[in-house]
Formats: C-alpha cells, sequence, structure tokens
C-alpha cells in the first residue's frame, strides 16, 4: 500500500496496519472452501502480506490458513470490490483494471484492462444496477475529484471529473468518502484537506450528481455545521446506504477533523436533491463516541461500528450498536461481542436477513459472530485460528 499523506481518508487506515501482533495458536483446522471469503494479514507494517481463504459456513467451526487460503499480495489488496462472484480491483502499479475470481482458494485473474483516470486506494464506489459500477476518488495530486462509469461486461470505461466548487483557501486538497446511487442521481460526502497533521474542513459537505451512461452532472453541493467528515470509503468501511424506498443514509465521521463534532446521519428522500432538512440524527449522543461504519440490516436498522474512548488500558475500544435509523433511536448496544482494536475494515456482511461480523479480538478471540435480527443477540461462529494478525474483510460471493 502506498502512504499518500493528503489524503486524511487514506491516513485512518494505519490504525490497522500499525496494530500489534496477536497471540498465536496451533491450527485446529476444519477447513472448506465455498461462499464466504475473509481476508487475512500476516506481520505488521511495513512487512505485512495479505491472504484470501474461502469458507463454506461461518455458523461454526474453525479455519486457518495452514495449508490453506492464497496470498494477493502485490496483486490486489483489501481494499477491493466484491459483486456477485468476484472481485474488482485497480492495481495502480500496473495501471490495470482487473476481474479476479476465488475458485478453489485459487486467486485468479478472468479479465483485465488498462486504467490509470481514478487514484483508487483514496477512492469510494456503488453501483447504478448490476452491470455498471461507478467509481469516485482524487486525481494524482488530491485537487480534483474525478470519476469512472464502468460496464463490468465490456469493460468500457466513461471518464469524467465532478464539478466541485474551487477549493478554498487555506486548504490544499479535496477528498470523498460516502458514495451511493438512487433513482438517477449520485450522492456523495467530501471535504476540503490540508497537509497532514493538520485538520479538514470542519463542516460536513455533500453533492449530488445527475447519472446518465454517458457521464455525471453536477446538481449542486450542501454544507452542515452540525457534524464534519466525508464518511468512509466503501472500499474499507460502509458509512452510508440506501433503503428499499429510495431514501440515502450518509453518516460522517468527524474524528479526523474535529473530535468535538459527532457523528451524524444525515438523509436524502428518494429523488430528491437536497438534504432532509427534518432529518438530522446524532448517533454520537446515543454511542458516546465517533462512529466509523454504518450497515443496513433491514426494517430501519442499522449497525454502528464506534469508537469508545472510555476503555483505557487496551486498544481494543471499538464496539458495535443497532439503531433505528428511521426512529433515530438505540436498539441495542452489542456488548456481548468483543470489542475490536481496528477501525477501517470492511467486516460486516448481510446475506438474506443474517447478519455477520467479523471481530480482531483480544488475544486468540478472533470469530465471525452471527447477530439475531430479532432478538438482537449474538452467537460465535467460525473461529479463526493460527499465525496470522488481522482480520481484514468478510465477504458473501
Amino acid at each position: 500500500m502506498k502512504i499518500i499523506l493528503k489524503s486524511i481518508s487514506f491516513l485512518l487506515l494505519l490504525t490497522v496496519l500499525f496494530s500489534c501482533s496477536k497471540d498465536k495458536t496451533l491450527p485446529d483446522d476444519q477447513t472448506t472452501d465455498g461462499n464466504y471469503v475473509l481476508w487475512l494479514q500476516v506481520g505488521s507494517w511495513p512487512n505485512t502480506s495479505q491472504y484470501v481463504v474461502g469458507v463454506n459456513s461461518v455458523d461454526e467451526g474453525s479455519v486457518s490458513l495452514s495449508g490453506n487460503g492464497r496470498e494477493v499480495t502485490g496483486r490486489a489488496d483489501y481494499g477491493i470490490i466484491p459483486h456477485k462472484g468476484y472481485y474488482y480491483y485497480i492495481n495502480e502499479e500496473e495501471g490495470s483494471f482487473v476481474k479476479f475470481e476465488l475458485k478453489n482458494n485459487n486467486w485468479t485473474p478472468v479479465k483485465e484492462a488498462p486504467y490509470v483516470h481514478v487514484n483508487f486506494a483514496s477512492a469510494t464506489y456503488t453501483w447504478a444496477n448490476d452491470n455498471t459500477l461507478i467509481i469516485a476518488g482524487p486525481n494524482g495530486d488530491y485537487t480534483k475529484i474525478l470519476y469512472s462509469i464502468v460496464d463490468i461486461e465490456t469493460f468500457k470505461f466513461v471518464n469524467g471529473e465532478l464539478a466541485l466548487p474551487a477549493i478554498p483557501t487555506g486548504y490544499s486538497g479535496i477528498s470523498i468518502g460516502n458514495l451511493e446511487f438512487s433513482n438517477g442521481n449520485v450522492y456523495f460526502g467530501f471535504n476540503y484537506t490540508k497537509d497532514w497533521p493538520d485538520p479538514s474542513y470542519d463542516k460536513a459537505l455533500f453533492g449530488v450528481a445527475k447519472y446518465s451512461s454517458t457521464g455525471l452532472v453536477m446538481i449542486g453541493t450542501e454544507e452542515d455545521a452540525a457534524s464534519a467528515g466525508p464518511g468512509s470509503s466503501r472500499l474499507w468501511t460502509a458509512s452510508s446506504n440506501v433503503d428499499v424506498n429510495g431514501d440515502v443514509y450518509m453518516l460522517t465521521t468527524p474524528q479526523m477533523v474535529n473530535k468535538a463534532l459527532p457523528s451524524v446521519v444525515y438523509k436524502y428522500k428518494n429523488g430528491t436533491t437536497s438534504l432532509d432538512q427534518s432529518y438530522k440524527f446524532n448517533v454520537s449522543n446515543i454511542t458516546g463516541s465517533n462512529a466509523v461504519g454504518l450497515w443496513f440490516i433491514g426494517g430501519g436498522k442499522a449497525i454502528v461500528k464506534y469508537n469508545n474512548l472510555s476503555v483505557t488500558g487496551t486498544t481494543h475500544t471499538y464496539e458495535y450498536a443497532v439503531i433505528d435509523l428511521y426512529n433515530k433511536t438505540l436498539v441495542k448496544k452489542l456488548t456481548d461481542l468483543p470489542r475490536d482494536n481496528s477501525d477501517y475494515i470492511q467486516t460486516v456482511i448481510v446475506e438474506d436477513g443474517k447478519v455477520y461480523l467479523a471481530i480482531n479480538g483480544e488475544g486468540a478471540n478472533d470469530y465471525v459472530w452471527n447477530l439475531n435480527t430479532t432478538t438482537y443477540e449474538v452467537t460465535q461462529g467460525i473461529n479463526i485460528k493460527g499465525d496470522f494478525d488481522y482480520i481484514l474483510r468478510i465477504d458473501v460471493l
């Protein structure tokens, strides 16, 4: 991975890479290969290797890398796009857009095309439909937000730039976080940045663009002083969603901008191009801290991941809660889960009403947990064992 000092969103990932090693355990394998994929890291920054391992079920048993999985270091990393049984990745070192398949634990390129437009490490993505991917991210010097509309069947690219307001005096760059498609519009969060460690623009900034197969045309931008931060890139952690009504919900991420500001969920009603002024959900009020991730689980409910700063004496300070976005209330803090020591990793998946959370617990306490969406109780699923240092993401393919 490259360290890019102007990208606030990318710097947030370093909390993962500077992690301490876990206690090592001998493997006790019940390995299979199937519908779920676990991404594991061996080593600590800068000497890291990444592996993928497929499993049929994450409900029980155990898995390890011993005699299992596939190293992908140098070919891809965990900031990647899963979709309909495949992965999509921009290899910036080689200047290519690659479609991968993981089958029988073999990591195989299926299709590849030249690509050099968006700075992928600091980008984000959404889907206009099953065959149309939208990627948005900065250019090389972080002074513009560029986009690509990708037909994943033909590998045809439509490249352009989002015509945003000029970077204000005193700021040197621009970043993007949340990105969603709904009813012909593309919604996103962005921010103006300074050279690290100077803080970014301390208001929440939002933009809306009209989508067509020939490009994106800006409709307008808004700002709000109640929070700050553009949200998280879905490459690393989801923090925005579209519900069954087509309404867009976006979580802000002020922890790297102004820690005195709360994390807030904002809303666009289906088909509208301005923020819903009647809706503003201060998530920090009910969790007690800033949030970093948001995942819909159905019925207006969502999982939020937040950093409990009242926990001391450990790096494991990240906790989860179920919230009701429609009623702007706390449903339940998931205190039966072990605390995690990582923030920007994609470790929550929702599949056919089932919700799974992969957690880097203290010591060898590394499991995928199953959340009951009726009672909101959690139970241990597959135990991830052996000689590794981090669970980076979980995907269902």
